[in-house]
């Protein structure tokens, strides 16, 4: 693009004049060299400079040497490209939630294929067991419903579990090893 400046559509021919090719030995300068705007009779190449109608600026060679043949190819070239043919705009296809159960089966899958702990495993596995029933019971089964609000209510049933085992009088204090 030119973006030089703020330049209207306009392009325009001139022949630019060879060094050598003219007189008796072929190598004189062309007898016209002082005209870039000579039309007819000029064996030099046609060129053309200026913006067209995208707004590139060109400036190069038609490899013609005829002017009228230049003025047609200058004619097609600014015609204006046609427009985009207007396309609704199609919505994306939205992919399907994932699942509360899919979700788990996956992460403890993965948790498996890594190696992990036995007992790490396990308490993942008792922490979904959880999750499921507090989702059970608000009525929710996918990822996209565990918004931030939700884990922080799922967060307070375990301080509610924990409470409850006190009051119980379970002891939840871990076990001392020196007995």
């Amino acid at each position: 693009m030119y973006d030089g400046c703020t330049i209207t559509e306009s392009c325009s021919l001139y022949r630019r004049h060879l060094k050598s090719g003219f007189g008796p030995q072929r190598n004189d300068p062309c007898p016209n060299s002082g005209d870039r705007l000579l039309r007819k009779g000029d064996r030099c190449p046609v060129w053309i400079e200026g913006v067209d109608t995208r707004g590139v600026y060109q400036r190069k060679s038609l490899r013609t040497t005829s002017w009228d043949i230049g003025e047609r190819i200058l004619r097609e070239m600014l015609i204006p490209p046609p427009a985009a043919p207007v396309v609704p705009a199609q919505e994306p296809d939205k992919p399907q939630p994932i699942t509360l159960s899919a979700a788990i089966d996956s992460f403890t899958a993965k948790l498996q294929g890594e190696g992990r702990e036995v007992d790490t495993i396990r308490k993942y596995q008792l922490l979904f067991r959880e999750l499921k029933e507090f989702s059970a019971a608000c009525g929710f089964s996918t990822v996209a419903h565990l918004t931030f609000e939700r884990l922080v209510a799922f967060k307070l049933t375990w301080m509610l579990k924990e409470k409850d085992k006190q009051r119980k009088g379970i002891n939840t204090a871990t076990k001392n090893s020196t007995g």
